[in-house]
């Protein structure tokens, strides 16, 4: 693969092909992807038009019929962004298309009843995203039914925060999931994660509720931004980005197969555990050594 940061490598987890780190041109797609989701997902958020209907005459949505849109929504989103790959490469009878099932990074085929567990805490991580979202929608327009002063934030600094977002969240994902590695918090909360070894499409988001509180904490910088922007649109972009980013992203990490943005590195890192806690875009295993490679030259020694 190609990228800016291509001239870091190491060898993969079979100690075959060597695995360069940095961004791919299907992780970059797959980014815009999110992006224009996000935007997606801004448009049809009941804090657009609560914001965008603050100064007529028509009565106001209730925080009812705001989280009913929400939660709908988000359910929506989940089903519609991932049904479509499981189907596609899992099939209904469980086999994938002959092309993709030489790209399977483990040739055997999960049992039915991990689609369908995994399927469960999915849709459970969803609708926690979406109560996430409606406590910041109530508050933000609450601050600004109170007329509170609106920060401003700068084209440039919109930018920045949209770029960052992607980056932002690899590198929270690194250090939020190796402390979740931590024999406690590993035994109680995220081993209900690891059940999935042979990962699937389902697999990515399948997580104990207190691990979603964890994971969607990656939001909370750009929900700051849009809390004291008082619901400003374009102070919404950066936080709708990571939300779907952090919705919809699990998928290619999970799904299992070479190709189609599928990551054999966080697949390394369910079979062998101790290892690849982040991804390759951001190398922080190849330089805090906790990668494949470096974790087995650690147990050689």
């Amino acid at each position: 693969m190609s990228s800016s940061l291509s001239a870091v490598t190491t060898k993969n987890r079979k100690g075959g092909r060597v695995l360069e780190y940095g961004p791919d041109v299907a992780y970059l797609l797959f980014n815009i992807w999110y992006l224009l989701a996000g935007v997606l997902a801004l448009y049809l958020s009941p804090l657009h038009w609560a914001v965008m209907n603050s100064n007529s005459a028509s009565p106001s949505s209730t925080a009812t019929s705001r989280m009913r849109s929400i939660l709908i929504r988000n359910f929506a989103t989940c089903y519609i962004g991932y049904a479509p790959w499981h189907w596609y490469l899992y099939g209904a009878n469980g086999g994938a298309p002959p092309k993709a099932a030489k790209r399977k990074f483990n040739t055997n085929m999960p049992d039915p009843s991990q689609h369908e567990r995994d399927r469960f805490w999915t849709f459970v991580g969803f609708a926690i995203s979406a109560y996430l979202e409606c406590i910041l929608v109530e508050a933000t327009l609450n601050r600004r039914e109170k007329n509170y002063d609106a920060t401003s934030f700068s084209a440039a600094f919109v930018a920045v925060a949209t770029f960052s977002v992607p980056w932002f969240r690899e590198v929270h994902f690194y250090f939020s999931h190796r402390a979740l590695h931590l024999r406690t918090l590993y035994k109680y909360i995220h081993s209900l994660h690891h059940k999935s070894i042979n990962t699937a499409v389902w697999s990515g988001l399948a997580m104990h509720p207190l691990e979603h509180l964890v994971y969607f904490t990656c939001l909370v910088p750009y929900a700051i931004m849009l809390y004291l922007s008082n619901g400003a649109w374009y102070a919404a972009i950066p936080f709708y980005y990571a939300k779907l980013h952090s919705e919809l992203s699990p998928i290619m990490g999970h799904h299992g197969f070479e190709g189609l943005g599928g990551s054999e590195f966080h697949h390394g890192h369910h079979e062998l555990f101790n290892c690849n806690y982040g991804s390759p875009a951001v190398p922080l295993d190849y330089w805090l050594k906790t990668d494949a490679a470096s974790m087995k030259a650690k147990k050689s020694k």
